[in-house]
Protein backbone atom coordinates (compact mmCIF):
# COMPACT_ATOMS: atom_id res chain seq x y z
CA UNK A 1 0.00 0.00 0.00
CA UNK A 2 1.45 3.45 -1.01
CA UNK A 3 2.47 6.07 1.89
CA UNK A 4 0.41 9.11 1.63
CA UNK A 5 1.71 12.52 2.21
CA UNK A 6 0.54 16.10 2.15
CA UNK A 7 3.21 18.77 1.02
CA UNK A 8 2.98 22.22 1.87
CA UNK A 9 4.90 25.67 2.58
CA UNK A 10 3.63 27.84 5.54
CA UNK A 11 4.28 30.66 6.85
CA UNK A 12 2.67 31.15 10.67
CA UNK A 13 3.05 34.60 10.97
CA UNK A 14 1.42 35.30 7.75
CA UNK A 15 -1.44 32.73 8.80
CA UNK A 16 -1.48 34.88 12.29
CA UNK A 17 -1.81 38.19 10.54
CA UNK A 18 -5.06 36.83 8.54
CA UNK A 19 -7.45 35.11 10.79
CA UNK A 20 -10.82 37.59 9.92
CA UNK A 21 -10.01 36.79 5.82
CA UNK A 22 -9.69 33.91 3.99
CA UNK A 23 -6.20 33.88 3.27
CA UNK A 24 -5.20 31.10 6.13
CA UNK A 25 -8.15 29.42 6.57
CA UNK A 26 -9.11 27.37 3.26
CA UNK A 27 -5.13 26.28 3.31
CA UNK A 28 -5.41 24.69 7.10
CA UNK A 29 -8.64 23.27 6.38
CA UNK A 30 -7.35 20.87 3.88
CA UNK A 31 -4.27 20.34 5.95
CA UNK A 32 -6.51 19.48 8.86
CA UNK A 33 -9.13 17.72 6.67
CA UNK A 34 -5.91 15.17 4.99
CA UNK A 35 -4.51 14.33 8.48
CA UNK A 36 -7.69 13.07 9.29
CA UNK A 37 -7.30 10.92 6.42
CA UNK A 38 -3.72 9.60 7.28
CA UNK A 39 -1.64 12.03 5.02
CA UNK A 40 1.43 12.39 7.17
CA UNK A 41 2.30 16.05 6.64
CA UNK A 42 5.68 17.50 5.53
CA UNK A 43 5.92 21.15 6.35
CA UNK A 44 8.86 23.37 5.10
CA UNK A 45 7.93 26.47 7.18
CA UNK A 46 8.81 29.71 5.26
CA UNK A 47 10.40 32.40 7.24
CA UNK A 48 9.00 36.62 7.32
CA UNK A 49 6.86 36.34 4.72
CA UNK A 50 4.85 39.91 4.66
CA UNK A 51 6.22 40.80 8.03
CA UNK A 52 4.48 43.81 8.92
CA UNK A 53 6.23 46.59 10.77
CA UNK A 54 9.68 44.96 10.99
CA UNK A 55 12.65 46.28 12.85
CA UNK A 56 15.75 47.46 11.52
CA UNK A 57 17.78 44.10 11.77
CA UNK A 58 14.89 42.69 10.01
CA UNK A 59 14.61 45.58 7.33
CA UNK A 60 18.41 44.99 6.78
CA UNK A 61 18.17 41.31 5.90
CA UNK A 62 15.32 41.92 3.34
CA UNK A 63 17.41 44.99 1.41
CA UNK A 64 20.73 42.22 1.61
CA UNK A 65 18.24 39.29 0.02
CA UNK A 66 19.58 36.90 3.51
CA UNK A 67 15.54 36.26 4.23
CA UNK A 68 14.94 35.21 0.32
CA UNK A 69 18.28 33.34 0.49
CA UNK A 70 17.55 31.62 3.74
CA UNK A 71 13.99 30.15 2.32
CA UNK A 72 16.17 28.96 -0.93
CA UNK A 73 18.36 27.05 0.84
CA UNK A 74 15.31 25.99 3.51
CA UNK A 75 13.42 24.71 0.14
CA UNK A 76 16.66 23.21 -1.18
CA UNK A 77 17.43 21.29 1.96
CA UNK A 78 13.76 19.96 2.58
CA UNK A 79 13.89 18.80 -1.16
CA UNK A 80 17.52 16.89 -0.20
CA UNK A 81 15.32 15.24 2.87
CA UNK A 82 11.85 14.16 0.76
CA UNK A 83 14.56 12.27 -2.13
CA UNK A 84 13.94 9.68 -0.35
CA UNK A 85 10.20 9.29 -0.73
CA UNK A 86 9.36 7.18 -3.63
CA UNK A 87 6.37 4.95 -4.56
CA UNK A 88 3.75 7.66 -2.96
CA UNK A 89 0.99 9.49 -3.10
CA UNK A 90 1.71 13.22 -2.32
CA UNK A 91 -0.85 16.02 -1.97
CA UNK A 92 0.02 19.07 -2.87
CA UNK A 93 -1.82 22.96 -2.34
CA UNK A 94 -1.33 25.61 -4.88
CA UNK A 95 -0.98 28.02 -4.89
CA UNK A 96 2.52 28.06 -3.55
CA UNK A 97 4.03 30.66 -0.97
CA UNK A 98 7.33 30.32 -2.71
CA UNK A 99 7.95 30.23 -7.05
CA UNK A 100 10.60 27.27 -5.68
CA UNK A 101 8.41 24.59 -4.70
CA UNK A 102 7.56 24.16 -8.24
CA UNK A 103 11.06 22.41 -8.47
CA UNK A 104 10.75 20.44 -5.74
CA UNK A 105 7.25 19.34 -6.67
CA UNK A 106 8.89 18.56 -10.05
CA UNK A 107 11.43 16.25 -8.74
CA UNK A 108 8.85 14.39 -6.24
CA UNK A 109 6.77 13.58 -9.32
CA UNK A 110 9.49 11.67 -10.80
CA UNK A 111 9.21 8.68 -8.42
CA UNK A 112 5.72 9.73 -6.68
CA UNK A 113 2.12 10.29 -7.73
CA UNK A 114 0.89 13.62 -7.41
CA UNK A 115 -2.44 15.39 -6.60
CA UNK A 116 -2.61 18.36 -6.66
CA UNK A 117 -5.38 20.85 -5.26
CA UNK A 118 -6.28 24.50 -6.92
CA UNK A 119 -7.28 27.48 -4.84
CA UNK A 120 -6.67 29.83 -7.69
CA UNK A 121 -6.14 29.12 -11.14
CA UNK A 122 -4.31 32.69 -12.18
CA UNK A 123 -4.33 31.69 -16.13
CA UNK A 124 -7.63 32.01 -16.32
CA UNK A 125 -7.36 36.30 -15.84
CA UNK A 126 -3.50 36.78 -16.57
CA UNK A 127 -2.14 34.49 -19.84
CA UNK A 128 1.72 35.71 -18.77
CA UNK A 129 0.85 32.71 -15.78
CA UNK A 130 0.29 29.59 -18.21
CA UNK A 131 3.70 28.30 -18.63
CA UNK A 132 4.81 28.11 -15.32
CA UNK A 133 1.05 26.75 -14.66
CA UNK A 134 1.08 24.38 -16.88
CA UNK A 135 4.98 23.20 -15.65
CA UNK A 136 2.96 22.54 -12.10
CA UNK A 137 0.04 20.76 -13.92
CA UNK A 138 2.25 18.90 -15.62
CA UNK A 139 3.53 17.61 -12.64
CA UNK A 140 0.56 16.03 -11.10
CA UNK A 141 -1.01 13.50 -11.74
CA UNK A 142 -4.78 14.06 -10.41
CA UNK A 143 -6.07 17.82 -9.88
CA UNK A 144 -8.96 18.95 -7.81
CA UNK A 145 -10.42 21.66 -9.89
CA UNK A 146 -13.90 23.56 -8.52
CA UNK A 147 -15.95 23.40 -11.04
CA UNK A 148 -17.46 22.08 -14.51
CA UNK A 149 -16.65 25.98 -15.80
CA UNK A 150 -12.82 25.73 -14.72
CA UNK A 151 -12.19 22.18 -15.94
CA UNK A 152 -13.31 23.27 -19.03
CA UNK A 153 -10.98 26.12 -18.94
CA UNK A 154 -8.24 23.62 -18.51
CA UNK A 155 -9.02 21.72 -20.86
CA UNK A 156 -9.15 24.82 -23.09
CA UNK A 157 -5.54 25.41 -22.40
CA UNK A 158 -4.81 22.06 -23.30
CA UNK A 159 -4.30 20.36 -19.76
CA UNK A 160 -5.54 17.04 -20.20
CA UNK A 161 -5.11 15.38 -16.87
CA UNK A 162 -7.29 13.61 -14.91
CA UNK A 163 -9.45 16.24 -12.86
CA UNK A 164 -12.07 15.60 -9.76
CA UNK A 165 -14.32 18.54 -9.24
CA UNK A 166 -14.91 19.73 -5.76
CA UNK A 167 -17.81 21.77 -6.31
CA UNK A 168 -17.20 23.84 -3.38
CA UNK A 169 -14.71 24.36 -0.09
CA UNK A 170 -15.15 22.95 3.26
CA UNK A 171 -15.35 25.09 6.16
CA UNK A 172 -14.19 23.48 9.71
CA UNK A 173 -16.38 24.48 12.41
CA UNK A 174 -18.09 23.44 15.30
CA UNK A 175 -20.81 25.75 15.48
CA UNK A 176 -23.92 24.05 15.03
CA UNK A 177 -26.96 26.53 15.21
CA UNK A 178 -29.92 25.72 12.26
CA UNK A 179 -31.11 29.14 11.20
CA UNK A 180 -34.59 29.54 9.88
CA UNK A 181 -34.94 30.92 5.97
CA UNK A 182 -36.86 33.92 5.41
CA UNK A 183 -38.53 35.72 2.74
CA UNK A 184 -39.67 38.32 4.25
CA UNK A 185 -37.35 39.84 6.51
CA UNK A 186 -34.28 39.55 3.81
CA UNK A 187 -30.93 40.36 5.63
CA UNK A 188 -28.11 39.81 3.32
CA UNK A 189 -24.64 38.85 4.87
CA UNK A 190 -21.81 40.15 2.36
CA UNK A 191 -18.39 39.11 3.83
CA UNK A 192 -15.24 39.86 2.03
CA UNK A 193 -12.95 42.34 0.65
CA UNK A 194 -14.97 45.36 0.97
CA UNK A 195 -12.09 47.59 -0.78
CA UNK A 196 -12.41 45.42 -3.50
CA UNK A 197 -15.98 44.84 -3.84
CA UNK A 198 -16.90 48.47 -5.70
CA UNK A 199 -20.43 47.17 -6.68
CA UNK A 200 -21.09 47.79 -2.75
CA UNK A 201 -21.13 51.54 -3.45
CA UNK A 202 -24.22 50.88 -5.84
CA UNK A 203 -26.37 49.21 -3.56
CA UNK A 204 -28.39 52.05 -2.29
CA UNK A 205 -29.96 52.08 -5.89
CA UNK A 206 -31.37 48.55 -5.49
CA UNK A 207 -32.21 48.70 -1.75
CA UNK A 208 -35.00 51.88 -2.15
CA UNK A 209 -38.12 51.14 -1.80
CA UNK A 210 -37.20 47.29 -1.17
CA UNK A 211 -37.52 45.22 2.21
CA UNK A 212 -33.44 44.48 1.50
CA UNK A 213 -31.19 44.83 4.61
CA UNK A 214 -27.20 44.38 3.68
CA UNK A 215 -24.56 43.59 6.02
CA UNK A 216 -21.36 44.00 5.73
CA UNK A 217 -18.66 41.86 7.18
CA UNK A 218 -14.55 43.13 6.29
CA UNK A 219 -12.18 45.62 7.25
CA UNK A 220 -13.40 48.91 7.01
CA UNK A 221 -13.08 51.28 3.82
CA UNK A 222 -13.68 55.09 3.55
CA UNK A 223 -17.20 55.85 1.75
CA UNK A 224 -19.35 52.81 2.61
CA UNK A 225 -22.98 53.67 1.69
CA UNK A 226 -24.38 53.24 5.15
CA UNK A 227 -27.84 54.07 5.39
CA UNK A 228 -31.03 52.27 7.51
CA UNK A 229 -31.04 48.93 5.04
CA UNK A 230 -27.02 48.99 4.40
CA UNK A 231 -24.58 48.59 7.67
CA UNK A 232 -21.45 47.56 8.51
CA UNK A 233 -21.25 45.14 11.42
CA UNK A 234 -16.94 45.21 11.68
CA UNK A 235 -15.01 42.05 11.22
CA UNK A 236 -14.83 38.59 12.91
CA UNK A 237 -12.43 35.76 13.30
CA UNK A 238 -12.81 33.29 10.74
CA UNK A 239 -13.80 30.53 13.13
CA UNK A 240 -16.20 32.73 15.20
CA UNK A 241 -18.92 32.84 13.03
CA UNK A 242 -21.58 31.83 15.28
CA UNK A 243 -22.58 35.32 16.42
CA UNK A 244 -22.85 36.57 12.24
CA UNK A 245 -26.12 37.82 11.72
CA UNK A 246 -28.14 37.56 8.16
CA UNK A 247 -30.15 35.10 6.73
CA UNK A 248 -28.81 35.12 3.40
CA UNK A 249 -25.38 35.01 2.26
CA UNK A 250 -24.07 36.99 -0.93
CA UNK A 251 -21.87 35.62 -3.34
CA UNK A 252 -20.90 38.65 -5.63
CA UNK A 253 -17.96 40.76 -7.06
CA UNK A 254 -16.85 43.52 -9.25
CA UNK A 255 -18.17 46.93 -10.00
CA UNK A 256 -22.09 46.88 -10.62
CA UNK A 257 -24.45 45.68 -8.71
CA UNK A 258 -26.52 45.12 -12.05
CA UNK A 259 -24.11 42.14 -13.29
CA UNK A 260 -20.70 40.93 -12.03
CA UNK A 261 -17.95 41.92 -14.35
CA UNK A 262 -14.14 43.25 -14.58
CA UNK A 263 -11.20 41.37 -13.51
CA UNK A 264 -12.70 40.02 -10.03
CA UNK A 265 -16.42 39.56 -11.27
CA UNK A 266 -15.41 37.82 -14.60
CA UNK A 267 -13.24 35.18 -12.39
CA UNK A 268 -16.88 34.03 -10.66
CA UNK A 269 -17.62 32.33 -14.22
CA UNK A 270 -14.57 29.49 -12.93
CA UNK A 271 -13.96 29.89 -8.90
CA UNK A 272 -16.02 28.51 -5.87
CA UNK A 273 -15.85 31.39 -3.65
CA UNK A 274 -14.38 30.61 0.16
CA UNK A 275 -17.51 33.29 1.08
CA UNK A 276 -20.03 30.55 -0.17
CA UNK A 277 -18.69 27.93 2.05
CA UNK A 278 -18.78 30.07 4.94
CA UNK A 279 -22.64 30.99 4.45
CA UNK A 280 -23.40 27.19 3.94
CA UNK A 281 -21.26 26.70 7.49
CA UNK A 282 -23.73 29.58 9.17
CA UNK A 283 -26.66 27.58 7.94
CA UNK A 284 -28.28 30.17 5.53
CA UNK A 285 -28.91 29.59 1.60
CA UNK A 286 -26.81 31.71 -0.69
CA UNK A 287 -27.48 34.22 -3.76
CA UNK A 288 -25.29 33.98 -6.51
CA UNK A 289 -24.69 35.33 -10.17
CA UNK A 290 -26.51 33.07 -12.48
CA UNK A 291 -23.33 33.47 -14.70
CA UNK A 292 -21.29 32.10 -11.84
CA UNK A 293 -19.76 28.82 -11.80
CA UNK A 294 -21.22 27.83 -8.36
CA UNK A 295 -24.80 28.94 -10.08
CA UNK A 296 -25.53 25.45 -11.21
CA UNK A 297 -24.82 23.75 -8.17
CA UNK A 298 -26.80 26.40 -5.97
CA UNK A 299 -29.83 25.15 -8.50
CA UNK A 300 -29.37 21.45 -8.44
CA UNK A 301 -28.87 21.34 -5.31
CA UNK A 302 -31.39 23.86 -4.41
CA UNK A 303 -28.92 26.02 -2.15
CA UNK A 304 -30.34 29.42 -2.61
CA UNK A 305 -30.96 31.98 -5.54
CA UNK A 306 -29.12 32.57 -8.35
CA UNK A 307 -29.90 36.22 -10.33
CA UNK A 308 -28.91 38.06 -13.00
CA UNK A 309 -28.52 41.57 -11.10
CA UNK A 310 -29.12 42.25 -7.49
CA UNK A 311 -32.31 44.35 -8.49
CA UNK A 312 -34.00 40.94 -9.15
CA UNK A 313 -32.78 39.67 -5.19
CA UNK A 314 -36.27 40.70 -3.43
CA UNK A 315 -38.41 39.18 -6.46
CA UNK A 316 -36.15 35.85 -6.60
CA UNK A 317 -36.52 35.16 -3.14
CA UNK A 318 -40.05 36.80 -2.19
CA UNK A 319 -41.48 34.67 -5.29
CA UNK A 320 -40.24 31.25 -3.93
CA UNK A 321 -42.92 28.85 -2.65
CA UNK A 322 -43.37 27.36 0.90
CA UNK A 323 -42.17 24.01 -0.25
CA UNK A 324 -38.97 25.29 -2.32
CA UNK A 325 -37.96 27.66 1.14
CA UNK A 326 -38.27 24.41 3.03
CA UNK A 327 -36.08 22.37 0.50
CA UNK A 328 -33.84 25.10 0.56
CA UNK A 329 -33.77 24.70 4.34
CA UNK A 330 -32.95 21.10 4.26
CA UNK A 331 -30.34 20.90 2.09
CA UNK A 332 -28.65 23.61 3.61
CA UNK A 333 -28.82 22.20 6.78
CA UNK A 334 -27.48 18.95 4.60
CA UNK A 335 -24.65 20.67 3.38
CA UNK A 336 -23.83 23.18 6.43
CA UNK A 337 -23.06 19.56 8.27
CA UNK A 338 -20.89 18.44 4.77
CA UNK A 339 -18.60 21.50 4.61
CA UNK A 340 -18.30 21.85 8.70
CA UNK A 341 -16.90 18.29 8.60
CA UNK A 342 -14.95 18.21 5.73
CA UNK A 343 -17.06 15.87 3.90
CA UNK A 344 -16.28 17.82 0.12
CA UNK A 345 -12.60 17.38 0.28
CA UNK A 346 -12.83 14.27 1.54
CA UNK A 347 -15.03 12.74 -1.13
CA UNK A 348 -12.41 14.52 -4.15
CA UNK A 349 -9.36 13.06 -2.37
CA UNK A 350 -11.22 9.20 -2.55
CA UNK A 351 -11.83 10.06 -5.94
CA UNK A 352 -8.29 11.23 -6.89
CA UNK A 353 -6.72 7.51 -5.14
CA UNK A 354 -9.54 5.80 -7.12
CA UNK A 355 -8.22 6.99 -10.46
CA UNK A 356 -4.18 7.06 -9.30
CA UNK A 357 -5.15 2.85 -8.30
CA UNK A 358 -6.46 2.39 -11.19
CA UNK A 359 -3.50 3.67 -13.86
Amino acid sequence: MRKLYFLDLKDKGLYRRHTTSATSKPRLDVESILNRMRFKSLIINHYFFGLTNPNLFIKILYRLKIIRLLNVFNIWFHSLKFKSIRDSIITVQYPFLNGKMAKLLQTLSKKNKIILIFHDYYTYNDKGMRNYEESIINSSNVIVVHSDAMEKEFNIEGFNKDMVKLKFFDYLNKYDTKKEVSKTNINIVFAGNLEKSLFINQLPEITQNSNLHFLLYGKERENLPINSQISYMGSFHNEDIENVEGNWGLVWDGDSVYTCEGRYGNYLRINAPFKLSLYLAMGIPVIVWSESAMAPYVRQLKLGVTVKSLKDVEAAITSLKDEELKEIQNSVHHYSKKVKSGQMLEEAVKKCLEIIDNE
